[in-house]
């Protein structure tokens, strides 16, 4: 039991420093340090508000529109920025995988702990300075438990297809480059720009078919009491779990034929 205690401290203690080691290699460089990842959330959210409002689109459902776009684009960017680093931890970490107490997984865990906390915090601060600053008009979480659902359920889908996608480029080393473009696609089918009820009953329907749509509309309605449920969460644990197993059957797979 005391050795299980220990084995366990290790490894929590090597992902700490993990993501100490992943902040700094992210920011380390920039001159805002940081900051830096708040500015390119403001910019690409203040992006998306500039669009919406060119193309004369009302917040819909009575959700302010820099909360809902602050909820899209912080749901898509724990999605994409989870797959993208999961899938190439073992291309680009070599050198920490020769350690014995790392493993694959710590860093993965690792990344996406960064990945979420640094995405969470810059939704904060830019829904406060908008508030403070006028420009919002309520500040508030109408339902937390569904919001940290939300933020954890679209990080575990983008850890689950990392992992997929980890084992398809041992044999298929171009789909990380196919993947990129794949995703700029998926962006703008996603919800992060618009609402489902945009569309038609029915061609709304097939977009719900995207779990991260559904995410994202999941931390919608977590922030607004107006905003409708466009969300399963049936059909999502439906699509995550077996995701997530076959995920980490990938990853130990893997890391077996990789590291051996």
């Amino acid at each position: 039991m005391v050795a299980q205690i220990s084995s366990f401290t290790i490894q929590c203690r090597a992902i700490a420093a993990l993501m100490l080691f992943e902040i700094h290699t992210l920011y380390g460089d920039a001159r805002l340090g940081y900051i830096w990842a708040l500015v390119k959330t403001a910019f690409g959210v203040l992006a998306l508000l500039l669009l919406r409002i060119f193309a004369h689109a009302r917040a819909p459902h009575g959700i302010p529109s820099i909360t809902f776009l602050v909820m899209g684009f912080m749901i898509w960017q724990i999605f994409s920025q989870t797959l993208n680093k999961t899938m190439t931890v073992i291309r680009n970490n070599k050198n920490f995988l020769t350690f014995p107490q790392i493993t694959p997984l710590d860093i993965i865990i690792a990344r996406t702990l960064v990945i979420i906390a640094t995405e969470v915090l810059c939704a904060v601060i830019l829904l406060c300075s908008f508030y403070l600053c006028g420009v919002l008009p309520v500040l508030q979480i109408s339902d937390i438990l569904l919001m940290l659902s939300s933020i954890f359920g679209a990080a575990c889908f983008g850890l689950s297809c990392g992992c997929i996608f980890l084992l398809i480029g041992r044999y298929f080393p171009a789909i990380v480059r196919i993947i990129p473009i794949f995703l700029r696609i998926l962006f703008f089918a996603s919800g992060v720009f618009f609402s489902v009820s945009t569309f038609s009953h029915r061609f709304g329907q097939w977009l719900l078919y995207n779990p991260v749509m559904q995410f994202i509309e999941m931390a919608r309605t977590a922030a607004s009491q107006s905003y409708p449920v466009y969300y399963d969460s049936t059909y999502l644990m439906m699509v995550l779990l077996p995701l997530l197993t076959i995920g980490f059957l990938f990853e130990r797979y893997v890391r077996k034929y990789e590291l051996t």
